[in-house]
């Protein structure tokens, strides 16, 4: 039986960057230290869904083989130390210099993913972590959900990616102090993209 998982990102650029590439990855320290063992154990059949802060939700991808095209540096199960010198940049997502330990979605379901508001999956009684297992049940019945009451990822990023600045971020990127972005509902948030995700969303 497949299980069912979420993950989270904070950052827009990175969400989108998870879904048009196809992958999920973590830095070196949180694979090598504190990744915990389920998630390690990631299985091809897998479902996953992205969880944007406390904005949104979609998927759930399906969790696949390590693809051809990407090179890798070291191998864990279906976890790949991507090489970012030597695979194309055409496949790379923005974060890969800050989380290269990655694993794999089926890149022909990606672009069919729906996404919901989180508020609204919320006031469905879907109590959802951050990030974790979740009980089949309740990932079954959140698939249907998307699948039905959602929208088109692929039409949100659409939407989204001209507002967005996707490049090949590093750690010397300056970010934005905390609270200093304001959105038209008043709320405070870190950047600019939170922003343009609150203010489309409410």
């Amino acid at each position: 039986m497949s299980t069912f998982f979420i993950v989270s990102t904070n950052e827009l650029d990175f969400l989108i960057s998870c879904v048009e590439k196809g992958c999920y990855g973590v830095s070196e320290k949180t694979f090598t230290q504190t990744l915990w063992p389920q998630f390690r154990n990631i299985a091809e059949g897998d479902r996953v869904f992205l969880r944007l802060k406390d904005q949104l939700v979609c998927g759930p991808l399906i969790v696949s083989s390590q693809p051809s095209n990407i090179r890798y540096s070291q191998t864990s199960g279906l976890w790949g130390r991507v090489n970012d010198q030597t695979t194309p940049v055409e496949y790379l997502p923005t974060w890969i210099s800050i989380f290269p330990w990655c694993f794999f979605f089926d890149p022909t379901l990606t672009s069919q993913v729906n996404y919901c508001r989180l508020n609204i999956v919320q006031s469905k009684h879907f109590n959802l972590p951050r990030m974790g297992i979740i009980n089949p049940e309740v990932g079954k019945n959140l698939w249907e959900f998307i699948e039905s009451n959602g929208r088109s990822f692929a039409d949100f990023v659409q939407r989204m990616k001209p507002l967005t600045r996707l490049r090949q971020p590093n750690q010397n990127t300056q970010r934005i102090i905390s609270g200093r972005i304001k959105t038209k509902r008043g709320v405070f948030v870190r950047s600019k993209s939170e922003r343009l995700i609150d203010d489309w969303l409410h």
